[in-house]
């Protein structure tokens, strides 16, 4: 038997300090399942994010489709 308990922990206002040090951008692979979503980070392959039991869609992709794709019809004839 496992026993475990989930709590929300927030720090302090006065404890956080933030300073803005410029613009990152990082490329990322949206890969959605029927499943399971996943964000892969395309620079190293690191797993960001991964989701299960629920099917997220983003902005300019349609499910099956992986990364941001426009979903049209890409250069290779079909669809990615």
């Amino acid at each position: 038997m496992t026993v475990y308990e989930k709590r929300r922990v927030s720090p302090k206002m006065d404890a956080v300090n933030v300073t803005y040090r410029g613009l990152v951008y990082l490329p990322v692979w949206s890969v959605l399942g029927t499943n399971r979503s996943v964000t892969v980070d395309a620079h190293d392959g690191r797993i960001l994010n991964e989701s299960e039991g629920t099917q997220r869609r983003t902005a300019g992709t349609t499910t099956g489709e992986v990364g941001g794709g426009s979903g049209g019809n890409d250069d290779r004839g079909g669809r990615a």
